[in-house]
């Protein structure tokens, strides 16, 4: 399994207009273009191609906004509002320069689980959108909103206390990490997953654990780009590696919906996500297993990006710049159709193949190539693959938003890897060393 089971469990937070980044072939036009065809247009994570944009910037607005989407990547709220404060006070009242604003604003706002506010930015966000002919954007707003609008009138998820822990984790059939949870004082095996956008768990799961479900429906779309309805819930009390979380949100789906056809089976009862570990500041995961939260980042530059509830880091693969979405729940890194897209004379002297993606609408087949061998370089630290697949088409879903991910091949060469969401730093610790 190349992609993560988890890929379902992204509710639209990051917009199609919410990856203000501007890749290299944009940049050398950025002055002659209108922000919103480069918002459009757009991959995800990017800071270095925004500020270059940002220096051509002719106008107030657009240099705005150009600064909103910079903070907002780097988990800045302050300056992101600031930014925001200034493009209204430009007077650029564009229609979709409106919408790109509003769609920074959600999307930060959903990343800290300010539901309320995310849910007024969307709100206004939908109509803008299809009034101005981006009715797939609109649709993918609706969707958030569905899931933004239920959340708003709960309290928002904090942490109580507790002292931080090493937790024991294990690497399941699949490869993903696992790693017990205890949900409202009941112990839970759940997968530790960066790339989930919410936590999950199963009806039954959530029946068991004692959790509030709130009243109305939402709709997530599924790797197979089907809509898969879908409760949620709160959990009073969440504690991992000592901490102690309160109000937590779960998406709930029906059992079927996290068994995938893997030969023996195989079922997903809960999933811990994006904002469980926001809320921890820093993690560390170790190969040799264990989870633990805190610590201080190491001196070095910031590497880490998010758009809404995604996380992306700076990478490079055989010298080719990628910005590698970091999902622990994807088993082997990967780069998207858009990567293929930008490197179409490389792709073309690489063997083909073709790969089966799980998910909650089914099994869909995409055709692939395989760059072979890879090496990906990330904060310093090297580790060469016997290979790296390329997906050569866009999903059911559309062109993709990022150029790749970063999966477990990556991760497990080294003998940690952190998170630190204060530094915005994405650090890995020495490589592993091969056993004689």
């Amino acid at each position: 399994m190349s992609r993560s089971f988890t890929s379902l469990c992204r509710p639209g937070a990051a917009l199609l207009l919410a990856a203000l980044a501007l890749g290299p072939a944009a940049i050398a036009v950025a002055q002659d273009r209108d922000v919103s065809t480069l918002i459009d247009e757009a991959p995800a994570g990017e800071i270095a191609p925004l500020e270059a944009a940002l220096a051509a910037a002719r106008d107030k607005g657009t240099a705005s906004l150009l600064r909103a989407r910079i903070a907002a990547l780097r988990l800045d709220r302050p300056a992101t509002d600031a930014a925001l404060e200034a493009f209204d006070r430009s007077g650029d009242r564009t229609p979709l320069h409106r919408a790109a604003a509003l769609s920074i604003r959600a999307d930060l706002a959903f990343a800290e689980g300010d539901y309320a506010a995310a849910a007024e930015a969307i709100d206004a966000l939908a109509p803008l959108l299809e009034a101005n002919g981006k009715a797939d954007a609109a649709n993918e707003a609706r969707r958030t909103l569905s899931v933004a609008a239920l959340l708003a009138a709960v309290p928002r998820q904090g942490v109580a206390g507790g002292v931080p822990v090493a937790t024991l984790t294990a690497r399941d059939k699949a490869g993903l990490v696992r790693a017990e949870v205890r949900v409202n004082g009941t112990a839970q095996d759940a997968v530790l997953d960066t790339g989930a956008n919410l936590s999950v768990v199963t009806a039954s799961t959530a029946k068991r654990l004692g959790l509030k479900m709130l009243e109305g429906e939402a709709s997530v779309v599924s790797t197979g780009s089907a809509k898969v309805p879908t409760r949620l819930a709160i959990a009073e009390r969440l504690v991992i590696a000592g901490i102690e979380l309160h109000d937590v949100v779960f998406l709930v789906f029906d059992d079927a919906a996290l068994s995938f056809p893997i030969p023996g089976g195989y079922q997903i009862d809960a999933i811990i996500g994006f904002p469980v570990f926001r809320a921890l500041g820093r993690v560390r995961f170790d190969r040799a297993g264990s989870f633990t939260p805190g610590g201080a980042a190491a001196p070095g530059a910031a590497n880490l990006r998010s758009t809404g509830n995604d996380l992306y880091v700076a990478a490079r693969i055989n010298d080719a710049a990628a910005t590698l979405h970091l999902d622990t729940g994807a088993s082997a890194t990967a780069l998207t159709s858009r990567f293929a897209g930008d490197h179409a004379a490389l792709v073309a002297t690489l063997p083909r193949g073709a790969r089966n993606i799980a998910g909650a609408g089914g099994v869909i087949q995409q055709p692939i190539a395989w760059w072979r061998p890879a090496t990906v370089a990330i904060d310093g630290r090297t580790t060469t693959l016997p290979q790296v697949q390329l997906v050569l088409t866009p999903g059911p879903t559309g062109r993709e938003a990022n150029t790749g991910t970063i999966g477990q091949d990556v991760l497990h060469a080294f003998e940690w890897w952190a998170v630190d969401f204060r530094a915005m730093r994405f650090e890995f610790g020495p490589p592993v060393t091969a056993t004689p």
